[in-house]
């Protein structure tokens, strides 16, 4: 018999008398079990109350459910056993849900308690969904957020096409990846940030998957084979600067407040002064100063941290020869907005002359910088290479996250101007 979860102790007779009068109409619904490339069906018969906890009769439902598994997950790095035991249950899921689909047309939902995994048999089995549907209606709250996890959409889940089940899968392996560390939901972080050596290929599709990318089921199976497999796997995925976990939590942040903002046409305005303040006022204004007249190639250098440091966007603009350098500018002009609106909105200073009339709490913040900068000069004429060291700092909510960077940068003279062609990047350790 299958436990439905409900008995005396939790519920009133009235609820009870309730679940079995509702379950009558979905006792006829089909139980599938795949064992191996067989599909084999079967139904419940009845409600049986046996010492005051509800159980359904007719079928032998064997295994543990998803959520089960997830109950028993503890996190490992990215080749423990228990890692790789599950991304092969998952994979096993994912290949027994492909011939439910052939058969019936539609992908099953990923609901957590209505798949049981047997080992034993290696069989694996889809109960009704409506009928679990229903029982989960009388399940606490936050055990209902989880059972329905991996379902973006509980109103289309009956019949979710290949793209949302790519993605429940996804959310079904990041569910599990996540565990014990942090609350899984929103923002969505990556996966190698919190999972030792998770290969480069899976933390990738993964990435693509929870962000909304479409992708064919077939990318995210071959990207957890290539994690079963050590000696073959993709190198160890290192963590962008913007998809660490500081960056990304701080842009959510941001998204939340705005979201919260009644007067949709003062956002707009806020937001369109800021951006006609970045890319016009500051740089336009500024477009006949010459910076870099007169300076060696160290010197140029030199001047490329300080702006970096202080955020001066029209000298890196003019630092750098022609589109070189798009990568850095981009990510500097994105910090810059999301200061001005951290300066606006959260009471942290725009610069000294603002520093005496702001709150003690604040007088100390600094929300980025660079510090500890090491120039070195490896190579000399006509096309000089400087290599420097240095930490990056951004402080998002009081917390500094501290990046130890490699930068090898590449100048070029040009019209008695020495400017940067080429800048290499290496994160060498967070802390």
């Amino acid at each position: 018999m299958y436990y439905t979860g409900i008995c005396e102790d939790a519920f009133s007779k009235r609820t009870i008398i309730s679940v079995i009068t509702g379950l009558n109409k979905f006792l006829s619904d089909t139980i599938v079990t795949v064992t191996g490339n067989k599909i084999s069906t079967n139904t419940f018969s009845g409600s049986v109350n046996r010492g005051g906890y509800l159980f359904l009769s007719g079928a032998v439902i064997k295994g543990v459910s998803l959520f089960e598994l997830y109950r028993s997950y503890e996190a490992q790095n990215a080749f423990s056993d228990t890692v790789k035991r599950h991304l092969s249950i998952f994979k096993d899921v994912v290949k027994a849900s492909e011939l439910i689909k052939n058969k019936i047309g539609f992908y099953p939902p990923l609901i957590l308690n209505s798949i049981f995994i047997d080992p034993e048999d290696k069989s694996i089995t889809f109960l009704p969904v409506k009928l679990v549907d229903f029982l989960n209606k009388y399940q606490d709250v936050d055990k209902q957020n989880t059972l329905y996890f991996c379902i973006d959409n509980k109103i289309d889940f009956l019949n979710p096409d290949g793209s949302a089940f790519t993605r429940s899968v996804g959310k079904l392996i990041y569910l599990h990846l996540l565990k014990g560390q942090d609350t899984p939901g929103e923002p969505v972080f990556d996966i190698a940030d919190f999972v030792k050596d998770t290969p480069r290929f899976l933390s990738d599709t993964m990435w693509d998957v929870l962000h909304g990318k479409y992708i064919e089921i077939q990318r995210l199976l071959d990207a957890i084979d290539d994690s079963l497999n050590k000696e073959n796997s993709s190198t160890p995925a290192g963590v962008s600067f913007w998809r660490s976990r500081a960056v990304i939590t701080f842009k959510y942040s941001l998204s939340v407040f705005f979201s919260r903002r009644k007067k949709i046409i003062f956002l707009l305005l806020i937001i369109t002064g800021i951006s006609t303040y970045l890319f016009l006022d500051f740089l336009l204004k500024n477009k006949n100063i010459d910076y870099t007249a007169g300076l060696d190639s160290e010197k140029v250098v030199e001047l490329y941290f300080h702006a970096v440091d202080n955020l001066k966007l029209d000298i890196i603009e003019s630092i750098f020869y022609k589109r070189a350098g798009k990568e850095i500018r981009n990510e500097l002009s994105t910090l810059y907005v999301m200061i001005k609106l951290q300066t606006v909105y959260g009471n942290i200073p725009s610069g000294p002359e603002d520093m005496g009339s702001i709150d003690e709490k604040y007088r100390d913040t600094k929300v980025y910088g660079i510090e500890d900068l090491e120039i070195k000069k490896i190579k000399g004429g006509e096309n000089p290479v400087f290599s420097t060291k240095y930490k990056k700092i951004l402080n998002t909510g009081g917390k500094n996250t501290v990046y130890s960077i490699e930068e090898t940068i590449y100048l070029k003279k040009y019209h008695d101007h020495w400017y940067i062609v080429e800048s290499n990047r290496n994160l060498v350790q967070e802390k």
